[in-house]
Order: C-alpha cells, then sequence, then structure tokens
C-alpha cells in the first residue's frame, strides 16, 4: 500500500494504497460547501439506504414513478437530488440503496438531517478509498512468494481451470498484456470510475489500468504459467473479471465500489452455474465509525449482499500502518489523516461469515515492516497471512512506470496470493461453497509461520502495556498445496433459536416450531425435538408440534452438530372454544322476515400503525376481496402471542391466487404495484363467520421468494414456519360487505 496522502482517507487494507473515494455526489457548488474536507469525503455527498416503501423492489419497481417520487421526496427533504440508486443491491437487502448531491448542503449537514428521517436506515459522508500498496522495490529474479505457500507443489496436482473466475475489484487490468491477455473476461469486466473527475459512477466496458495496481494484484491470481512469459498466477488458468473501481491516482469513491458490488450481486444471480470463488479488495480506508456502527452503513450492507450468496469469499488486505485491526487508533497519523479512535476498513468489518482478511510478510518470514508502517495484524481479525515483500507480478504500461512487470510490497500483495489459491481448490473441488473454502485455507494454513508485529509506525511506538500481543494473524501462513490435500473441516453449531419461543395452542391444535442454527453453514444441522410433557404436546423430528391435553409443556431442540447446544419454546394448551347449541326450528307457522343488511362501505378497521394493508375494491358480483400489496409500508407487523386477536383463522373461507394482469382492477399496472391479487370467495366468510367485520388470515399458494419481497426475512420465515394453518398472512382487520 502507498502511504496515505494527506488529501485521501482511503481505505488503508493492503501493501498499495489505492485511494477510492466513494461518494454520491459530484463535483460542483457543494464542494465550497465542505471546505477543507476534500481529503476525506467528496463534499455535499451521501450514501444512503431507505427503508423499502415500494412494495417487492427491481430496477423496475426503483424506476417506477412510485419509486422515483419516494426517493426524489426523500432528497428534496434536505435540498439533495438523487444521483443514482443501486438495483441489484437493494433488491438484495430489501432498502433502497442511492447516492443523493446537494448544491447548498455541506456532506456533515446531509448526513445529520438525513439521520433524523424515519425512512432512513443509514446515511454515510462518500468516503474516499485507496489502493494498498507501497512504491515498488528492486525486481526480483524469481517468485518467492509463490513457493513460500508452497503454490509449486500444488502445481504437481493442478495449475487451475479456465471455468473458474474471480472478481478483481481495483483500478482495472491492462486487458493486452502478454501474460494475462488469455484470462482476462473482457465481456464480463466493467468500469465504475467516471472519467469526469464525478463521483457518480459509470458502467462501461472501459476498465483499462492506468495505475497499474488492479494489473498487478490480477497477475498475482492468474498471469498465465508455463508459456515461457514474465510471471506465472496462483492459478495459471482462472478467468479474471476487472470491475475498475479506482482511477489512474489508485484513488476512488466508495460509490464506485458500492456499484461494483451491485453488478457482482447481479451477475451472481443472473448467472447461477457462474463459479467465482474470490472476490479481490486490495485497498481501504480509516473510519471513526466502531464495527458495530459500520454494520448499518451502505458498504457494509453492500459486502453483506456478497456475503449472503455464500457463492465469494470476500478477500480483502489487512492494512499497511503497523495497526491491529478491529481496533481503534492509538494515536493521530496526520500524514495519513488518520485520527486517535479510527478503525481501519473494509479489515475490520465484522458480522460477515465469508470475508478472509490477510496480513503480509517478508521472504524471511517476518511481519512486513516499513520505516514508515508494516502490515496491520490481529490474532483474531486477520486470517491468513501471505507473501506481500517485493512480489514480482505483471504491471501495466499505460500507468506512469510504463512496465510491464514490477514489483511492489504491502497487503495488497498478499491479499490476491489468497485469492488465487481459493480459485486453484475451486478448480479441484467445486462442492464446495464460499464458507467451506474459507474453512479450508484457514484450517489448512501453517501456524508455525505467525510472526509478531513490529510494533512501530515511524516515529510511534506500540509499548507492551498497550499492546501486548501483536501476533499477526489468528491461523499463520496460507498454505496452498495443504489446502488442495486437505478436508473440509468439521463446521459445529454454536447456536440455535427456536422460533416462536411463546405459542398458545388449542387440543387438537398443530403449531409448526422452526430452529435456527448458527452457523448456517455447520457441517451437521440436524436438530433433535423433545418435550418435557408429552401428555400436553407432542413433537415429531420436524418441530410439529401437536396439543393433547390441557396445560403448559416445553419444547426443546437440541442440535447434533454442537456441543450440547439447545433451545426451548413454552406451549400453553387450553380447551377448544365450544360452540354454540343451535336455536331449535321455530314452531311459529308466520316467520319473522329476515331484513336485508344494508352493504358496509368499504373501509380499514383496526388497522395497526407499522402496517398499511388496503382494499381497493370489493366486487359483490364476483365475491371476491382484492388486496393491494404495493401499498404495503413500513415494517410488516408480526402478531406476538398476545396479539393473535389482530388476526383470526376464518374456518371454511376457500381462497386462491391469481397473477393474470388482465384480472387486475384498474389503476393497478398504471401505479407499478404488483399484479399479485389474493381473491376471497366473500359468500364462504359469510358462511364461516356471518358477521360483518371479520378479522381474516389469507391462506394461498405463494412462493418463498414472493414472500421474503413482500415481508422481509424475518416475517417471511415466520410465515413459512407452519404451511398448514399459518402459511401467508396478511396482518390487520378488514371491513366487508355482509
Amino acid at each position: 500500500m502507498k502511504n496515505l496522502r494527506s488529501k485521501f482517507i482511503g481505505f488503508m487494507l493492503s501493501g498499495l494504497i489505492v485511494l477510492l473515494s466513494f461518494s454520491l455526489f459530484g463535483t460542483g457548488p457543494a464542494w465550497a460547501a465542505d471546505p477543507g474536507k476534500l481529503t476525506r469525503y467528496a463534499p455535499g455527498e451521501a450514501v444512503v439506504v431507505l427503508k423499502n416503501r415500494v412494495g417487492q423492489l427491481s430496477a423496475a419497481a426503483l424506476s417506477s414513478g412510485a419509486g422515483e417520487r419516494y426517493v426524489t421526496s426523500l432528497a428534496a427533504s434536505v435540498e439533495a437530488k438523487p444521483v443514482t440508486t443501486y438495483a441489484s443491491l437493494s433488491e438484495a437487502q430489501n432498502g433502497i440503496f442511492v447516492l443523493v448531491r446537494s448544491e447548498t448542503k455541506s456532506t456533515a449537514e446531509l448526513v445529520a438531517e438525513l439521520g433524523k428521517n424515519p425512512d432512513v436506515l443509514y446515511a454515510s459522508p462518500n468516503y474516499r478509498i485507496r489502493a494498498a500498496r507501497t512504491p515498488n522495490d528492486p525486481r526480483y529474479e524469481e517468485q518467492w512468494g509463490m513457493k513460500s505457500i508452497e503454490a509449486d507443489e500444488a502445481w504437481d496436482t493442478t495449475t487451475g481451470s479456465d471455468d473458474i473466475y474471480v472478481a478483481v475489484i481495483d483500478s482495472g487490468v491492462y486487458a493486452e498484456h502478454e501474460d494475462l491477455a488469455p484470462n482476462i473476461d473482457k465481456t464480463l469486466s466493467r468500469n465504475f470510475v467516471n472519467p469526469k473527475d464525478d463521483s457518480t459512477p459509470v458502467n462501461d466496458s472501459n476498465f483499462a489500468d492506468g495505475d497499474g495496481h488492479g494489473t498487478h494484484v490480477a497477475g498475482i491470481i492468474a498471469a498465465v504459467g508455463d508459456n515461457g512469459k514474465g510471471v506465472a498466477g496462483v492459478n495459471w488458468n482462472a478467468k479474471i473479471i476487472a470491475l475498475r473501481a479506482l482511477d489512474n491516482e489508485g484513488s476512488g469513491y466508495i460509490t464506485w465500489i458500492i456499484a461494483a458490488l451491485d453488478y457482482f450481486v447481479k451477475l451472481l444471480q443472473d448467472n447461477p452455474d457462474l463459479r467465482v470463488p474470490a472476490v479481490n479488495l486490495s485497498l481501504g480506508g480509516w473510519y471513526s465509525e466502531t464495527p458495530a456502527e459500520m454494520q448499518k452503513s451502505p458498504l457494509w450492507l453492500a459486502f453483506q449482499a456478497v456475503d449472503r450468496t455464500n457463492r465469494s469469499v470476500i478477500v480483502v488486505a489487512a492494512g499497511n500502518e503497523a495497526h491491529e485491526v478491529g481496533a481503534p487508533a492509538l494515536f493521530d497519523i496526520r500524514e495519513l489523516d488518520i485520527s486517535k479512535g479510527d478503525y481501519c476498513y473494509p479489515a475490520s468489518f465484522t458480522g460477515l461469515n465469508n470475508l478472509l482478511v490477510v496480513g503480509a510478510i517478508t521472504q524471511n518470514d517476518e511481519a512486513l515492516s516499513s520505516s514508515n508502517g508494516g502490515s496491520n495484524w490481529s490474532a483474531n481479525s486477520v486470517h491468513l497471512a501471505a507473501p506481500g515483500a517485493a512480489i514480482m507480478s505483471t504491471y501495466s504500461p499505460l500507468s506512469s512506470t510504463k512496465a510491464l512487470y514490477s514489483s511492489s510490497s504491502g497487503t495488497s500483495m498478499a491479499a490476491p496470493h489468497a485469492s488465487g489459491a481459493l480459485a486453484l481448490v475451486t478448480s479441484r473441488r467445486s462442492d464446495l461453497n464460499a464458507y467451506q473454502l474459507k474453512n479450508l485455507l484457514c484450517s489448512t494454513a501453517d501456524a508455525d509461520v505467525n510472526p509478531k508485529s513490529p510494533g512501530t509506525y515511524g516515529p510511534y511506538t506500540f509499548s507492551p502495556q498497550n499492546v501486548p500481543d501483536r501476533t499477526l494473524s489468528k491461523y499463520g501462513l496460507l498454505n496452498v498445496s495443504a489446502a488442495l490435500k486437505g478436508e473440509v473441516p468439521t463446521i459445529p453449531v454454536t447456536d440455535i433459536e427456536v422460533t416462536p419461543a411463546t405459542a398458545s395452542l388449542t387440543v387438537g391444535d398443530t403449531l409448526q416450531l422452526r430452529a435456527a442454527l448458527t452457523p448456517e453453514y455447520a457441517t451437521d444441522v440436524r436438530v433433535e425435538w423433545s418435550v418435557n410433557l408429552p401428555g400436553v404436546v407432542s413433537v415429531d423430528n420436524t418441530g410439529l408440534v401437536t396439543g393433547l391435553g390441557v396445560g403448559r409443556a416445553t419444547v426443546t431442540a437440541r442440535a447434533l452438530g454442537g456441543s450440547e447446544v439447545t433451545a426451548s419454546a413454552l406451549i400453553a394448551v387450553t380447551e377448544p372454544a365450544s360452540t354454540p347449541t343451535p336455536n331449535p326450528p321455530s314452531t311459529d307457522p308466520t316467520p319473522t322476515p329476515t331484513p336485508t343488511p344494508t352493504p358496509t362501505p368499504v373501509e380499514q378497521v383496526g388497522r395497526d400503525p407499522a402496517v398499511d394493508v388496503q382494499i381497493d375494491s370489493v366486487n359483490r358480483q364476483l365475491g371476491s376481496v382484492y388486496v393491494d400489496f404495493g401499498s404495503l409500508t413500513g415494517t410488516p407487523y408480526v402478531p406476538s402471542q398476545a396479539g393473535w386477536g389482530v388476526v383470526s383463522y376464518v374456518s371454511g373461507a376457500r381462497l386462491w391466487r391469481q397473477d393474470y394482469p388482465s384480472r387486475v382492477p384498474g389503476g393497478y399496472v398504471t401505479t407499478g404495484k404488483p399484479s399479485v391479487v389474493i381473491e376471497v370467495d366473500v359468500s364462504s366468510i359469510y358462511e364461516a363467520g356471518g358477521v360483518a367485520l371479520v378479522p381474516i388470515v389469507l391462506q394461498y399458494a405463494i412462493s418463498a421468494r414472493e414472500l421474503y419481497n413482500l415481508f422481509g426475512e424475518e416475517t417471511a420465515r415466520a410465515i413459512l414456519t407452519n404451511p398448514v394453518r399459518y402459511n401467508s398472512r396478511i396482518f390487520g382487520r378488514f371491513a366487508i360487505y355482509k
């Protein structure tokens, strides 16, 4: 990594520090509104994540009238305009990612005012970020790093496969390089750097590398081997997807990185058979937010969207400031624009299963150090060590050095050794998901090569009193040969949660309990169910509970893949409500005529404030109630056990689903709302309940994906816990005709 210059705050994550100024706004009068802040973020811009107020999120929904009005009005409330939205990340996270820009407000004012809006989940400055490298050293005759990680032994088994891809989010790649050209996928590669020095990302095919950093990283991963030219990558045949998010100076905006991740998530969604075991980010910066606070940030949420696919390990450089990853800086480093208390990101991100943080060692198996820095370290947050000193690789002749090959040092060089290793292992183990691949690399690392950081940065020293343990990594030195031969380690269950935790049943009734395991990628995900009072309820091996007698019982789930990991649910069973005895037939020869009921106007009754479900029309002739999902707003209401009176099951009501536009009431298509309509046979409601105001639960056939899009993950999972009784419920009371 280069030393961070004062004009950038950058993410200093690896040996070569490329400042990625990710921002949502461009140049203009707003630059003057934030005097002196050009070093840390784009003035007058904010990256925002909004609550989903437009129903099922997609590119079409965001560009619809309702979607545009929502985003535009929210931006206007702080005297800003939306610049761009990120549709794939928005859909994946069920929250709208948007870059907004103001000509009148400073960044601090924007973030502060947006934070007061209840529709804003998180607002962040458009921070700058940079690549993680140091200036080139004299060229070495050999690639010592490949021998250090035993890649030469691994090549006796495999040199890789051309159907394996690695995404490189960096300064681009020189696609015509003699040692890279066969392995660059020009069709899938993209550029997100705006050539007008504007933080608004673009999306075009001009991913050429004018800096050299990205080409150097790509060469470590997949330079062609055994071709009589230059160097060899860890994987000789893997294909590189170059996602350019750093400019020719090695800097950029987080909005460019978010745009690259947005594109990458959609690429995975659209190509389910595409094998991309690693996405490499040799970049980073320092911010004041804690790791817990960063879990609300747009950048972390973008990383999480990739993490949730479980298809790609997110490989990041640890950084080159000789600091502890995951801990606050102990002092100011003015030349790097680091303040005491700042954290390095993305290396300090927490809560991501597939994040792999890599520190750097030298040829002598020592932690990388220099007069003004060295590899960042952590015995917990840095997973692996890899070669990062004087690493020879490909370079871009479009850069200032004009070189085809060059030597660079830093954690930027260490990270791609791990990315190449993931690609090499995947060429032989296509059955492994990202979580398994990460754990395989960690479990086969050489624990004997795990040095301590020297504990100095320039004139600053980390004393033993404030930093007693400076172990570089958690597992030690990457070993590619061992990973190829190793067995996937057993991943135990560490926690289990049963939902619902409490429930009420009547005798003869059933309830489906669900057990959620942590981690969800554990080796053995089997669960054993038991009950302490079998006379009150029974439970089968799927968690289906049946009420047998009045009382309270505890149902326990035990994770067979964990060490005595259990969780329980408390079930209360009562007698079913008695059925009223019908009146005997009247003996009066002249029965009293039944008055004709007057239709009740269609209106919403007893609506929970967290839900806004509208009945747009009731058609007595067709006997249907139309429920418009497009008007769902806010956090869907999930009833507690005490609140079950809000949603009641009406026995005998006949329901069905249709999604044919021709049968949708007028206005649905024109407003851009989903054309999914639930039809309720109104006559069957009368037969079952015979009342004017009927709290109803709609039961219908609908896919899990639709549930997720409509209600979010938590509610969708709750709905799916009992497909017999509780599947697919709409919460609220509705007035209908009697």
